[in-house]
């Protein structure tokens, strides 16, 4: 059985609306006081030694009265929605009758944020948000079971995998496509596509797929490669992943995000690295276009795994 992450119970809490700040080491900001003002950062998204500010203790404007559970922040960032706003999951999953509190970086959710809720029998929407100083008379915060970089508890691990990927069948391939994107594009990449395709590959571009049908193309693949991004992160919705998973890094770097590590190995994945010749044209950060340079050759090492 898989030990579970503890849930404190505090009354009487004062819990701020999100706050974003733009120049913090986590941007995203979140404040919770005990009845005495003394302030508790079980509400705060942890990023490593990474860490928000501490905002001030506001006014309360709202009270509830009635049992509430925190679920956590809604981001709208597709791979950080499924890593950390899910984080608390692994709680959620088995008091699905409990009334949930939400901060959210936005109004209302996203079409694919609704999916995904709805997928894990999760009911969720603006009414949710805590938009004003509130304070709770009873409010239950499960430890995350999943923070960046970091660990990917084994529980956490198990609620999420809701999706039966099935067992692997010879021959299926898929290449998780980039080339209809802006942000992190990859110029050179439709010509490794065309490549990968005549060697009998499925092209895949997640971004005009709904969640389910992203995993049910995945199904029965024995390999899932491209380059990496948030797309990877769909498997965690996965039972378990028997494909052998190919990342490619993008940009300058030799290695990938310790996330896609952190993952791989709680859910036991076999998963390798791919280098490509890649070279800067425009833009920084995550958001930077590169050029391949050597499409034929990166074919060639992708075929051959």
């Amino acid at each position: 059985m898989v030990s579970e992450l503890p849930v404190s119970r505090q009354q009487n809490v004062v819990v701020a609306p999100l706050l974003f700040d733009r120049r913090g080491a986590v941007r995203w900001v979140t404040g919770a006081w005990l009845a005495d003002g003394t302030y508790i950062d079980e509400f705060e998204l942890k990023r490593g030694r990474k860490r928000p500010a501490q905002p001030s203790l506001p006014e309360v404007e709202c009270v509830v009265t009635d049992p509430r559970v925190y679920g956590g922040i809604i981001l709208d960032h597709y791979g950080h929605f499924l890593f950390e706003t899910l984080s608390r999951y692994w709680f959620l999953k088995e008091n699905l009758g409990r009334r949930t509190v939400w901060h959210s970086s936005l109004p209302s959710l996203k079409s694919w944020q609704s999916e995904v809720f709805g997928m894990l029998n999760l009911s969720v929407d603006h009414s949710m948000f805590i938009q004003r100083p509130t304070r709770f008379s009873d409010l239950s915060v499960p430890t995350p079971g999943a923070e960046l970089w970091t660990s990917l508890h084994a529980a956490q691990v198990a609620a999420l995998g809701v999706f039966s990927l099935g067992d692997p069948m010879a021959g299926k391939r898929i290449w998780l496509s980039r080339a209809q994107l802006k942000r992190g594009a990859i110029v050179g990449e439709l010509e490794l596509e065309a490549i990968l395709r005549k060697a009998g590959w499925e092209i895949m571009c997640p971004e005009a797929l709904r969640v389910q049908e992203q995993l049910a193309g995945m199904a029965g693949a024995e390999v899932i490669a491209g380059f990496d991004g948030s797309a990877f992160h769909t498997l965690m919705l996965a039972r378990s992943v028997a494909a052998k998973v190919v990342i490619v890094p993008r940009g300058g770097a030799t290695r990938i995000s310790r996330t896609f590590e952190v993952i791989a190995t709680a859910k036991k994945m076999n998963q390798v690295i791919v280098q490509a010749q890649l070279t800067w044209l425009e833009k920084h950060g995550r958001g930077a276009i590169f050029v391949l340079e050597n499409p034929s050759q990166l074919a060639d090492e992708l075929i051959s795994q």
